[in-house]
């Protein structure tokens, strides 16, 4: 069992727009890309394997079978894998454009929806970090004199390697036939060039019109780079300026986004899927090393002390953050050691960790994500609204998580849980969101005479059933 304390998580960052307390449904205003395709006939690019729909349908079914216990004479000793890559930082646009991101090793991304007729499509800048950070400290202020960047001005580095872009192949018969990756020589996006200086989305060739949809990318990509990486501090910056080198890249990258009320799951490249709880804990789960093989979690969590005073009180202990460390091993290994099968004291110490932080809680709703996703077919597949005999338009209850997380404090504006999906297999889904305001905290509170405020199941009683009456308000 290996044990590291994590990167620090700056607070998220949430670009979707308020909604009234009213739930909202449908689509939203469409952007500006996809006026034209991504790739055009001459681009270079390749298939990723096992990126179809049948190959990931596959996939799923696998880490969910593989989802389950070993007895302790099973249990793997010796073996140990570094962590996955995973995020770090993220602000969610997803009512106009997708998701950006930053990984840990410093790749800064973004999954777009799918538009215009166009399908689902992400960036990747390896190594964007240290560029937009370098950039910032260039810049001069009243304190301090900027340090000179030659690739201040520039989207990405110009002699820093090719920019990453992915693209699902959809098709109406036969289903998503996986993911084309196209790699973009920097020069593309050089600032100076008359291309970047005023893109032209409807004329000029067919190649050039596919060009302005990679620089229209790319220049989304810096501004919420630059709005995660400054706006949620610089930390670590000392010698950035003198590197002579970036560090080692993991190669992954996310190729799908889904917010399931309160929890966002990331989908990455390699079959990987991170999820963020609202407790500030998350969950890596990978392929295991065979297809018969218990799947690799890193367990993001917090001490046992904090978990339990964030689960009473419903908001972190003022050192809370200053607890989180990781814990990985295979699924089954946590899953024997939560259900009580420990045979040591450091398996003793695990287990207070798993049950504080409501490790198989958790793990049993990632079998419902993944059991949804079965269900539709496709990863990403969530309930549609469909039309009743009367013509009302009627929604299948939505999967959101019920377990601990921030209660809103009295005065606040209330909490609103979301469900979104980008990058999906064949589409996304519909947006919806639910607002939860002091206004309902409110009348909960004389309807149960509860003058000490509103506990956590009510709360919940609350969201169900405006889940309940979604499409129908």
């Amino acid at each position: 069992m290996s044990s590291q304390p994590p990167q620090q998580i700056q607070p998220t960052s949430n670009g979707v727009s308020r909604s009234n307390s009213k739930t909202s449904s449908g689509t939203r205003a469409r952007s500006s890309l996809g006026l034209s395709p991504l790739f055009h006939q001459d681009d270079l690019y390749d298939m990723i394997p096992g990126t179809s729909l049948s190959e990931v349908n596959t996939d799923l079914r696998l880490m969910l079978s593989n989802l389950i216990s070993h007895a302790p004479a099973r249990r793997r000793g010796g073996s140990r894998k570094q962590p996955h890559a995973y995020v770090i930082k993220w602000v969610d646009y997803t009512n106009r454009y997708g998701i950006g991101y930053v990984l840990d090793d410093g790749s800064v991304g973004c999954v777009f929806k799918g538009e215009n007729g166009q399908p689902a499509s992400s960036v990747v800048v390896r190594d964007g970090e240290r560029h937009i950070r370098r950039k910032a400290r260039s810049v001069d202020t009243p304190e301090v004199k900027g340090i000179p960047y030659s690739e201040s001005e520039q989207l990405v580095p110009r002699h820093g390697n090719a920019i990453e872009f992915y693209e699902n192949r959809d098709d109406d018969l036969l289903g998503c036939r996986g993911i084309r990756r196209g790699m973009v020589s920097p020069s593309l996006f050089d600032a100076r060039s008359s291309k970047v200086m005023k893109i032209r989305v409807n004329s000029g060739s067919d190649a050039d019109r596919c060009d302005a949809e990679k620089i229209k990318r790319v220049k989304l990509v810096d501004q919420f780079g630059k709005y995660m990486i400054g706006s949620l501090g610089r930390h670590g910056d000392d010698g950035l300026a003198d590197a002579p080198a970036p560090r080692q890249t993991s190669g992954q990258f996310i190729k799908f986004y889904q917010r399931l009320g309160n929890v966002g799951i990331w989908g990455f490249g390699d079959g990987a899927f991170q999820f963020n709880f609202p407790d500030h804990t998350k969950l890596v789960i990978s392929p295991g090393r065979t297809r018969s093989s218990s799947p690799w979690i890193d367990f993001y969590h917090l001490s046992p002390s904090a978990a339990r005073y964030f689960a009473a009180k419903g908001k972190m202990h003022p050192s809370g953050f200053d607890t989180r460390a990781i814990a990985s091993d295979e699924a089954a290994t946590f899953i024997s050691i939560a259900n009580g099968s420990s045979s040591n004291s450091v398996e003793e110490r695990i287990r207070e960790i798993l049950d504080a932080n409501s490790f198989m809680e958790k793990i049993g709703f990632m079998k419902e994500v993944l059991k949804g996703w079965i269900k539709y077919g496709r990863l990403g597949g969530r309930p549609s609204t469909n039309k009743t005999p009367s013509g009302v338009d009627s929604v299948a209850p939505e999967l959101f998580w019920q377990g601990t997380q921030e209660r809103t404090p009295t005065g606040g504006h209330g909490t609103k849980f979301v469900w979104v999906t980008v990058g999906a297999p064949d589409g996304d889904g519909e947006y919806r969101s639910v607002m939860l305001k002091d206004s309902d905290r409110e009348k909960l509170e004389k309807r149960g005479g509860l003058s000490g405020g509103v506990d956590h199941e009510k709360e919940m009683d609350v969201l169900r059933e405006r889940l309940r009456m979604m499409g129908r308000e």
